[in-house]
């Protein structure tokens, strides 16, 4: 075997292997965002409120973990609002197999639950089928009456790399083959 035999060779297990190490290891991560979420205070406690949901998380259905998040309450009429986001104190996110799943986000003061259908690494939208708002300041009981998720795959920054390494191996043996004689 020649050297340029033995080089060419060697390019194309290289790109094979970058080709390889980019199918991901683990399931796709899907950001999952809040969309017209609402919510209205509980009759039974004679609350008229309502409030909106905003925000988003990460969820990863092959692991069934939730990685990220940040998602704001608020009150329609008052400034009022109950944020759920890691940086925070006593902070937690779950998920309550189903169907339907059920995710709960806490804080030091509160929680919020968003119940839905079983979230897929596919995305697409769902709509919410309940869920409750509770905050123990301004005492927040509310009910979620509306809104959906609609979910984005978000690609693993190592699996772009090594295929954008991969394609360039691979196109740097077809030029070198074109080049020789």
């Amino acid at each position: 075997m020649t050297s340029i035999q033995y080089s060419r060779l060697s390019l194309m297990v290289c790109a094979f292997l970058l080709a390889a190490a980019s199918i991901p290891s683990q399931g796709a991560l899907v950001k999952w965002a809040l969309t017209d979420v609402t919510l209205r205070g509980l009759p039974s406690n004679n609350d008229n409120r309502t409030y909106t949901a905003v925000g988003s998380f990460l969820y990863d259905a092959q692991s069934q973990t939730v990685e990220d998040w940040g998602i704001v309450t608020k009150e329609d009429t008052n400034p009022q609002t109950f944020i759920f986001t890691p940086a925070l104190q006593n902070a937690s996110a779950s998920r309550t197999p189903g169907p339907p799943d059920s995710f709960t986000f806490t804080n030091a003061s509160g929680f919020l639950t968003l119940v839905t259908p079983p979230l897929t690494d596919a995305g697409g939208t769902q709509q919410l089928v309940g869920g409750h708002l509770f905050g123990a300041f301004d005492f927040a009981d509310a009910d979620v009456t509306g809104g959906s998720l609609t979910g984005t795959v978000v690609p693993e920054p190592t699996s772009t790399a090594c295929m954008a390494f991969g394609i360039a191996a691979l196109f740097s043996i077809s030029w070198v083959r074109l080049r020789s004689p």
